[in-house]
């Protein structure tokens, strides 16, 4: 069975904007799925979902992140087919390389590129590894780095079970990520603003800012309140600049947020 990546389109159709979001290993498109009523209507946030979601499934995602990329392309382009709208990709974490190999790609292609990057809780691309893999660990080690990285949810602590039966994607996509190896290109032209939490302990301000180096355009780096996943505050954060970003990028007004 071929492993394949869904796009989940926004049933806004008049919008200024296509949002498109890639979700953190062990995530899916539920990742994000308060995210559309926090942006005004002129942006249409589109969710990413890798393959391989369940237990049993996950062995579907290649070994490596590469592997993904070619078929994400097509159904990329298929999606936006008849447009020709300016889209924007937010990636967190492991969801963030990939947005950065699918732009890559996409340049490759000539096609249509996005007129920013949005990357959370990623070191740049062309730095090593330097906290150990993740997803080799011991399954009570693996659930530990879990808690510790702020990536089991507030309704789901206690439950280490229900964690416990997630592990083999969490640990498919994390091989993704931590077996990655960055192979030089051109930088990009559009803007990147690169995020992370203040107490991410498996990602330091120097890997963040290192994002710069893959833009000849704007870059910005900020930090907000949480660790490697956001907490309330720096989500709220996350989304205030997230709208602030987008309307400049691409010219639209950003009042009317949905309260």
């Amino acid at each position: 069975m071929r492993a394949c990546t869904d796009i989940f389109a926004s049933e806004r159709r008049e919008c200024a904007l296509d949002l498109y979001a890639f979700h953190h290993a062990g995530g899916s498109r539920h990742s994000f799925a308060a995210w559309q009523n926090r942006f005004p209507d002129a942006v249409a946030l589109h969710r990413v979902q890798l393959p391989g979601r369940t237990a049993e499934t996950s062995d579907l995602l290649p070994k490596w992140a590469g592997g993904l990329i070619p078929d994400l392309a097509r159904r990329f382009l298929r999606e936006r087919t008849g447009t020709q709208r300016p889209y924007v990709f937010y990636g967190h974490s492991l969801g963030a390389l990939i947005a950065f190999e699918l732009a890559r790609f996409l340049r490759l292609l000539g096609e249509q590129m996005p007129v920013g990057l949005v990357v959370a809780s990623r070191r740049a691309p062309q730095c090593q590894l330097t906290h150990g893999e993740l997803f080799s660990l011991p399954d009570e080690d693996l659930v530990a780095a879990l808690h510790r990285l702020g990536g089991v949810p507030a309704h789901m602590r206690g439950k280490d079970d229900w964690l416990r039966q997630m592990l083999p994607v969490i640990r498919a996509d994390l091989m993704l990520s931590d077996i990655y190896r960055y192979a030089g290109q051109q930088p990009f032209s559009c803007p990147i603003l690169a995020v992370k939490g203040f107490d991410d302990p498996i990602l330091s301000h120097d890997e963040l800012a290192a994002w710069s180096t893959q833009t000849t355009g704007e870059f910005v780096c900020a930090e907000l309140s949480g660790a490697h996943f956001f907490d309330a505050t720096g989500t709220a954060q996350l989304q205030e600049i997230l709208v602030e970003t987008l309307a400049r990028w691409a010219e639209f007004e950003p009042a009317a947020v949905p309260a």
